[in-house]
């Protein structure tokens, strides 16, 4: 039953963190977990294992209109997201992502990226690949 579902408990507005010691009873279907904190608790099913229905926003990524992340949502299991500049320099790699994670628009090194296009290479342990774009406007 454990590789069938997945206990989450909620970590900020939008993102779900599965960080417990599962103990399962087969032959009763019991899930359970032990937790020190109250929090929203979710139980999913496990995530798709291609990257066809990702979603990545906002995009165009504007600060100065509030925007304070990326988000990229419909990824699989071990997902790694590398981001490239358009001379294709790597600027931000995030990686051994399960479902969504954000990127503050930082580089690699915590500095804030310039204005421009950037390119996103996302890949997973099956071996799937997605590619896309997306604009930072200062």
């Amino acid at each position: 039953m454990e590789g069938l579902m997945a206990l989450c408990y909620r970590r900020g507005w939008r993102i779900w963190k599965r960080d417990f010691g599962v103990e399962t009873d087969e032959v009763n279907n019991i899930f359970s977990i032990t937790t020190r904190h109250f929090s929203i608790f979710g139980l999913f099913t496990p995530i798709v294992g291609d990257l066809s229905n990702i979603i990545v926003y906002p995009n165009h990524f504007k600060p100065h209109l509030g925007h304070n992340e990326i988000y990229f949502k419909g990824l699989t299991t071990k997902t790694t997201i590398k981001i490239y500049n358009i001379a294709g320099e790597l600027v931000r790699k995030i990686e051994n992502v399960d479902g969504e994670t954000t990127w503050d628009a930082r580089n690699n090194s915590g500095n804030r990226v310039a204005s421009g296009v950037y390119i996103y290479l996302i890949t997973n342990d099956k071996g799937n690949k997605r590619t896309g774009k997306l604009a930072v406007i200062k």
